[in-house]
């Protein structure tokens, strides 16, 4: 199908401006501070605009310059005011349609100038796309409603066929006094027959598809509803333009982020310490429900002994498949204090190849001084000291890793002596391979007192209430076996509590977002709006 031509608007051209020496003037006027340190800032904002100035309107690169360079307008507004009475910059750009030239001093003009471009060229690119396929095209089809459809279709065609008999009659040459360029007469006449023809082509489809599948009656032209207008395009606000998380690779960083107004740093700080003291609140509060938690849990017992309890009931249970392969694999690897000796003759061994190293380099250093010494200024070699200063550094660092992997051995040593004899104990039994006995000799062991029976003084399955470990909110008919799969889901939803309200603190610090980006959006808010507003917005 034939593609109708679309209108694009021409962008606006501008004339070359100075933004380097306002702008300092203004930072050494205003802030106090010396603007050379703003130099390469100041440069960045000027190459920026000359960069804009060139940009076409038929690529992705164009549009994003106008989009970074207003983004960073608006940033700059926060710090400067860019007016008659202030930072007095002449702003000079020239119709798009006239090329007439008007000027002013105000920021807004310099601004709405590249709005009107960046709609320019977002009409280019949408001029550039193809509007061809079936893709998106609104057409009654989509409901199977050909017969209205090739109604419409041949209402459609009589008005381009009068379209076109009256782009015939266009004259040839405008009149003199007109706006119209020479070639009016031909964009006009090529517009409706590519109209016509798109038309024609349609409708053909239609009715054939129509007089083959559908057999639909075509209803008369006088009934056929009006169709309702629709606006050719949505008003999009400037703002939407930088929503998302698109603005930091599109504008880029704030090119005088360094700049801060007082306003903004106050305001910042009120909220810094707002964000903190609700964080540090929520943070207290959850330390306390894990403490009581942790307490209650200590006080109950709980969930050791539960394991006790179940011990206790079954005896003959088996020996747990981790248990196993833990007395297999000691049994089968060496002692611990072998390895710990030979970590020892390693540290040695790399200590002493650590000092010869120092001791080359210091001798190597001695001998270019003595060379220097004593041939003097025909000694051109560098200072050794400079040549090996990267060598020294990696010698001090491995020393430092060494001493702190032996700080991590020394403390994993004083935990194995203090478990050494269960380490025996379930090397012995894997070797043997009686880990099963030394299983169920390790439950005994724990449990041996609470393993008497149920109806036994003393067992903590009497009946007593001042024996009863499971508490008197549980059915005294529930079997002991049921009270402790109670006692355990109730455990498991406990931890799952408690692992939530872990989470949430931690997603509290993490997205409690900063109040820089929506200062930047409402920059004309007030600092007592600003507290009403922003504040309980993102913190709360």
């Amino acid at each position: 199908m034939v593609q109708s031509p679309m209108i694009s608007s021409p962008l606006k051209q501008t004339s070359e401006i100075d933004w380097i020496q306002p702008l300092k003037t203004y930072i050494r006027q205003t802030y106090g501070d010396d603007p050379e340190r703003y130099s390469e800032e100041c440069a960045t904002l000027n190459r920026l605009r000359q960069d804009m100035r060139g940009a076409g309107k038929d690529s992705a690169a164009g549009r994003d310059l106008l989009y970074r360079y207003y983004g960073q307008l608006e940033l700059l507004d926060l710090r400067f005011p860019v007016d008659e009475n202030h930072i007095k910059i002449s702003f000079t750009w020239c119709d798009a349609f006239t090329h007439k030239p008007t000027s002013q001093y105000s920021l807004a003009y310099e601004k709405a100038s590249i709005i009107f471009n960046i709609s320019a060229v977002l009409s280019c690119h949408a001029a550039n796309q193809n509007r061809s396929e079936d893709t998106g095209a609104i057409a009654d089809d989509e409901g199977t409603l050909y017969g209205i459809s090739i109604a419409r279709l041949q209402l459609a065609e009589k008005q381009a066929i009068t379209a076109l008999s009256w782009a015939k009659t266009f004259p040839s040459s405008p009149p003199a006094g007109s706006n119209l360029s020479a070639d009016t007469g031909p964009i006009l006449l090529d517009l409706t027959r590519r109209q016509l023809a798109n038309i024609q082509e349609k409708l053909a489809s239609f009715t054939k598809d129509n007089d083959f599948i559908y057999h639909q009656p075509v209803p008369s032209e006088p009934s056929l509803s009006t169709i309702a207008k629709l606006p050719a395009a949505k008003a999009i606000p400037v703002s939407e333009l930088y929503q998302g998380q698109d603005i930091q690779r599109i504008i880029g960083p704030d090119i005088f982020q360094k700049i801060v107004p007082m306003s903004v740093t106050e305001s910042a700080s009120l909220y810094d310490e707002e964000k903190a003291k609700l964080v540090r609140a929520e943070a207290e509060k959850v330390e306390a429900a894990n403490g009581e938690m942790a307490a209650s849990l200590d006080y109950l017992k709980l969930p050791g002994s539960l394991n006790i309890l179940k011990g206790g009931m079954d005896q003959d249970m088996d020996v747990d498949e981790d248990f196993k392969m833990w007395c297999e694999e000691l049994a089968n690897a060496p002692p611990f204090r072998e390895a710990f000796n030979e970590l020892q003759e390693d540290k040695i061994s790399i200590l002493s190849v650590l000092d010869q190293c120092s001791k080359q380099l210091d001798m190597e250093e001695s001998v270019c001084e003595k060379m220097r010494s004593k041939y003097g200024a025909d000694w051109v070699q560098q200072p050794s000291s400079r040549l090996t200063s990267t060598l020294r550094s990696d010698v001090r660092n491995y020393r430092d890793t060494i001493d702190e992997a032996s700080s991590s051995d020394s403390q994993l040593l004083v935990r194995l002596r203090q478990h050494e004899a269960d380490f025996d104990e379930m090397r012995s039994a894997g070797e043997t391979d009686e880990a099963d006995v030394l299983f169920q000799r390790a439950l005994i062991k724990v449990g041996g007192k609470h393993s008497k029976g149920r109806n036994e003084q003393g067992s903590p399955y009497s009946a007593a209430p001042e024996t009863n470990l499971l508490g008197d909110d549980f059915d005294a008919r529930m079997s002991v076996t049921e009270q402790i799969a109670r006692v355990e889901e109730l455990l498991k939803k406990l931890n799952l509590v408690k692992r939530d309200r872990n989470q949430i603190l931690k997603d509290l610090k993490e997205k409690v977002c900063t109040i820089l980006f929506h200062m930047w959006s409402n920059k004309m808010l007030t600092s007592h709006r600003c507290i009403m507003t922003i504040f309980p917005m993102s913190l709360y």
